[in-house]
């Protein structure tokens, strides 16, 4: 069964003074999908992300959350529909501790002592940051205050979650451990998650893929099927192909394989088995 749409954009137009972004875009996004939103910097992807969180509004066409129209009138009430994460966790930072920061948004929302207290622990632990509570959030690694940003927006219980190049700043290890929790919020909790990045080994990981250009959509399938679509060179938007799909296309070209493999293993059991 086709789940319900839960984010909705019909034909927007957004400028800037100088520039304009958009001109008649239009995407929908459904109910526990993970959509990542991709493409070099002046494709439009932040922008968006702005407009899906409600920190600007649209010049002309419609924006609906849960099939509510945004209005000047909701504005606020339906932006606390969407949580949004930012690149720089050091941004999002208000709290003395880690626990104050998480408890910043809820005391906002004025909710009990209670409940704030059974959020604090039931987020900490989710992202696994309840052994740093009591730390000061700057203190921490990259990974780790990237974490502390998640769930204080997780506290907030927002029905979808945006992560704005939410690892571009990270090493590895730590861009793993935030990867790692995105993961665990859709398929445990089916949350429904836009990951807006310039990383497609990040985008694989997504069940959608909209890439952007000059803010129009240049592609809008699964992951896979964009890969593997030998019309469309992602290289001419400044993408980077993952690196087992650049070698699995070259290898492909050369007649080597017949199909794109995206992990190690996959590549070298085909290698192995020519």
């Amino acid at each position: 069964m086709k789940k319900k749409e839960i984010l909705s954009l019909e034909n927007i137009v957004f400028a800037y003074p100088n520039y304009s972004v958009f001109e008649g875009l239009s995407i929908q996004i459904h109910e526990g999908e993970w959509v990542a939103i991709v493409g070099a910097n002046g494709s439009g992807k932040t922008t968006l992300a702005k407009i899906l969180s409600g920190l600007i509004q649209v010049e002309k066409g419609t924006f609906k959350i849960t099939d509510e129209l945004v209005t000047t009138d909701n504005f606020v009430e339906l932006r606390k529909k969407v949580g949004m994460v930012f690149q720089n966790p050091d941004d999002q930072f208000v709290g003395v501790t880690v626990r104050d920061d998480i408890a910043f948004g809820l005391e906002n929302h004025q909710l009990s002592r209670e409940i704030m207290q059974e959020r604090i622990q039931e987020y900490a632990t989710k992202v696994e940051i309840i052994d740093f509570l009591d730390r000061e959030p700057h203190a921490l690694s990259g990974g780790q205050k990237q974490r502390v940003a998640i769930a204080s927006v997780l506290a907030l219980e927002p029905q979808i979650m945006i992560f704005d190049e939410s690892t571009s700043m990270l090493d590895p290890h730590a861009r793993q451990e935030v990867m790692d929790v995105v993961q665990t919020l859709h398929i445990d909790d089916q949350k429904t998650i836009l990951t807006i990045t310039h990383d497609l080994e990040e985008a694989l990981l997504a069940d959608r893929m909209i890439v952007l250009h000059d803010g129009k959509i240049v592609a809008d399938a699964p992951p896979l099927e964009i890969f593997s679509d030998e019309t469309l060179d992602l290289t001419a938007y400044r993408l980077q192909l993952p690196f087992y799909i650049a070698v699995s296309k070259a290898l492909k070209q050369a007649g080597k394989i017949s199909k794109l493999y995206h992990t190690k293993e996959g590549l070298v059991s085909a290698l192995c088995n020519r």
